[in-house]
């Protein structure tokens, strides 16, 4: 069973997400921004995290820098509404395995889940 962390600032996110990952069999963890997130990484070490760029407080970008200077080896996932190439591409530098958009499609979520942590 993985353990992955959701990190979105939308509630309504969170829980559509978290119902999909827990149908899968997935322990699921919540954070509403990145700096949150990170206290829970420190704490858990979920095997991945999907992570929403555009957050108050910290958003996604500086979070998946910030995690991957302390856990180069963490596996991230960033989630957007807005096919921004610029920004996917920085975040996909910075270490992103690869993005999801919403509205997320459950099949598209899984196979890029299962590319990823294989264990599905």
């Amino acid at each position: 069973m993985a353990r992955i962390l959701i990190v979105d600032d939308s509630e309504l996110v969170r829980v559509k997400l978290r119902a999909m990952l827990e149908q899968l069999g997935c322990d699921v963890s919540e954070a509403p921004n990145g700096v949150v997130a990170l206290d829970i990484y420190t704490s858990e070490y979920p095997e991945l995290v999907i992570c929403d760029i555009n957050m108050p407080e910290m958003d996604g970008l500086e979070f998946l820098e910030t995690l991957i200077d302390r856990e180069p080896n963490a596996l991230v996932v960033m989630l957007t509404s807005i096919e921004d190439d610029e920004v996917l591409t920085k975040c996909l530098m910075a270490g992103a395995q690869a993005y999801l958009t919403k509205p997320f499609d459950p099949e598209t979520t899984y196979n890029t889940l299962n590319d990823i942590l294989g264990n599905l």
